[in-house]
């Protein structure tokens, strides 16, 4: 039998915080936050912008500055209430990553002050102040609800917000070896009561495992890697790896795959929010593919 943990979810994504646990930032961020920020650190955010901010604490406070391609293309007044924004934003971004936000997480700020800007050529700076008391790292929204994941699996459908948003077969190879099969399907909820339930998750699960076996349209393909003691899931579009199908990935027969996957347990169940559909993870691990014959 699978065992389940509820989830109060709090957030869309992957870590979501247990529910008799209030959510704070734990202490090896804000170890990892100290420790990053006792010398100034480099944040190249990069994109159109160039955007690349500067982080110092500086006791209770943290100081960032922001510098960036200045945005011209309006009247000075206009330009200059854009390119304070698009710094704000990107100073929030900087301290995010350097705290070690999680994709399900984001910061709440309070007492945030901007400075005096400067335009040099193409190129807008902009100084921000923060108390670092007024920095906090809390849950993004969710957009599930009533989650229930077995342990087991929760870290890798957690990791990765594209997981659970979109139904299908995935993939994802493990630092051991392994592959992780995954279904995940959705279906109508009719109401509210345990029989509309179970009627609804007998249809997704039926719907998941058609994905795993019969799937030849393309299919997701992810590694996971463990990141400081936390799994990342990581789904890189540039990597080269794809796949037509699970049995095209694992180099056997669609004949095979059902039957190492027919029994594969749920475990993952939630809803959406307005509790109109129930969704389903079906899952199990499986050996990679034997390396070709020379």
């Amino acid at each position: 039998m699978v065992r389940i943990v509820a989830v109060r979810v709090a957030a869309v994504w992957a870590g979501l915080a247990v529910a008799a646990t209030p959510f704070s930032a734990t202490a090896a961020q804000a170890a990892a936050a100290e420790a990053a920020t006792t010398e100034p650190v480099t944040v190249n955010l990069g994109g159109p912008r160039e955007a690349v901010v500067t982080i110092v604490a500086d006791g209770e406070t943290y100081r960032l500055g922001v510098t960036m391609r200045a945005v011209t293309s309006f009247d000075a007044r206009s330009d200059r209430e854009a390119n304070r924004s698009l710094a704000r934003g990107f100073a929030t971004a900087a301290l995010a990553r350097q705290v070690g936000c999680r994709p399900n997480q984001e910061l709440s700020l309070s007492g945030l002050t901007a400075g005096a800007e400067t335009l040099a050529d193409d190129h807008f700076s902009l100084p921000f102040t923060i108390p670092k008391a007024g920095v906090r790292v809390v849950d993004k929204p969710s957009a599930f609800d009533k989650v229930r994941l077995d342990p087991e699996f929760a870290d890798y459908l957690l990791a990765e917000p594209l997981l659970m948003e979109s139904d299908g077969a995935k993939l994802i190879r493990l630092a051991d070896g392994r592959v992780l099969v995954l279904g995940i399907a959705s279906a109508k909820l009719a109401g509210p009561s345990a029989l509309d339930r179970k009627r609804a998750e007998t249809v997704a699960r039926n719907r998941a495992l058609a994905h795993v076996v019969a799937e030849k349209t393309g299919i997701q393909v992810a590694r996971a890697e463990t990141l400081e003691k936390r799994t990342q899931v990581v789904l890189d579009a540039k990597a080269g790896e794809s796949a037509s199908s699970v049995a095209d990935y694992l180099e056997t027969t669609s004949a095979t795959v059902q039957g190492m996957t027919r029994d594969f347990p749920i475990v993952g169940r939630w809803q959406s929010p307005d509790g109109t559909l129930l969704s389903v993870a079906i899952g199990g691990f499986l050996k990679p593919p034997a390396p070709s014959q020379p």
